[in-house]
């Protein structure tokens, strides 16, 4: 019985390996130009001012750690410490 285990195992292995080996055969005709022309359509900055209360950087799960700039130390202006209207950091 641990025998054809063993040789069922072997074969499967050689079965994965061969087909990460094939080439796909068919030609692309996917165009690359249309994604890269939907990049004009992102806005980092929406709802960075006005009362979107949110900011142009990335964060950690949760909110733990806010990686961006702070324009408000003054006044509770920007709820996220960003406001896109303020002129200073």
């Amino acid at each position: 019985m641990n025998r054809f285990v063993n040789f069922l195992s072997f074969i499967f292995c050689v079965f994965i390996v061969v087909s990460c080996n094939q080439k796909n055969n068919e030609p692309q005709n996917e165009d690359v130009s249309i994604e890269l022309s939907l990049n004009k359509y992102v806005n980092p900055l929406v709802g960075t001012s006005g009362f979107g209360n949110v900011y142009p950087g990335s964060q950690i799960p949760f909110g733990g750690i806010q990686i961006s700039p702070d324009t408000d130390d003054d006044y509770y202006d920007a709820a996220s410490g960003y406001k896109y209207n303020h002129m200073t950091l």
